[in-house]
């Protein structure tokens, strides 16, 4: 199962998850569907399925998914897997957008539960394996460390980072939107790097020089609207450190002087001693 939670931004990252879930459900309970005819092959067990090839049955009604009485999703990753004998991959595409509200981080507590009601046990024929990635690797990190996420004891491996070639294709595809207030390539590569690499945070760049002053040339105006952009992240990350208590704290705090020794310049201060 894939889902992208950058295509649609504004929605319940929990929604699009149960949208997946259901997708995958209905395809394994219609036998002429691709999924189903591939598990059948795997099972070569006529006891998996219906009387007469009906599809696989589930012991929760499909359009239940996802609501407050119906199935948690250890339930239902629990009997994908029992009843399809395979493991089960969900893959989250910008799975850091989880973060970014009470119920993302509702769902990424319901994965966890899942994984562990399917991984814990000894006798389940399939395993849960669930893979995000995301362009926010701050982000994606943090999502590994902390305790009550759906990825704990998991490891992130870092992706080759995006170039000028993506610069170009995104610069190109943006000619016409941007107009007059389009960059040159060296400019946008540059922001881009700025930035961490983050397509995201070019296109954000990018909407902000479309509707910055005209009195500025767009090579001139990107950098303060990259420093404005770079600020307001440190920001909101200072404020998740903060967030984490003493420890994460603690812990930034050396890792500031040891930059400052290196690099020559103060980090941004926190609240906390």
């Amino acid at each position: 199962m894939y889902v992208d939670l950058w295509s649609q931004v504004q929605a319940n990252p929990a929604d699009l998850v149960t949208g997946a879930l259901q997708q995958t459900i209905k395809e394994l309970q219609t036998p002429a569907s691709d999924l189903f005819g591939r598990i059948g092959r795997q099972l070569k067990r006529v006891s998996e399925l219906d009387a007469g090839g009906a599809g696989f049955t589930f012991g929760f009604r499909l359009d239940q998914i996802g609501k407050p009485a119906g199935p948690t999703l250890a339930q239902v990753f629990t009997e994908l897997a029992e009843k399809t004998r395979a493991d089960v991959v969900l893959i989250i595409d910008e799975i850091q957008h989880a973060m970014a509200s009470t119920s993302g981080n509702d769902l990424l507590l319901a994965l966890k539960a899942a994984r562990d009601a399917v991984n814990l046990r000894p006798d389940m024929p399939g395993r849960l394996c669930i893979i995000g990635t995301g362009s926010h690797r701050a982000q994606v990190q943090e999502m590994v460390v902390r305790g009550n996420q759906a990825f704990q004891g998991a490891f992130s491996q870092p992706f080759p980072l995006l170039g000028e070639q993506y610069v170009a294709y995104v610069l190109d595809r943006t000619r016409k939107q941007l107009a007059d207030r389009s960059p040159t390539l060296p400019a946008a590569v540059n922001a881009f790097e700025q930035l961490g690499s983050r397509p995201e945070e070019l296109l954000k760049a990018l909407i902000a020089l479309r509707d910055s002053p005209a009195h500025l040339e767009p090579d001139t105006q990107l950098p303060i609207i990259v420093q404005a952009l770079r600020q307001c992240a440190a920001d909101i990350e200072i404020n998740r450190v903060e967030g984490l208590g003493d420890l994460a704290i603690a812990v930034y705090t050396g890792s500031a002087r040891a930059t400052v020794r290196r690099a020559g310049y103060t980090p941004p201060r926190l609240s906390k001693p």
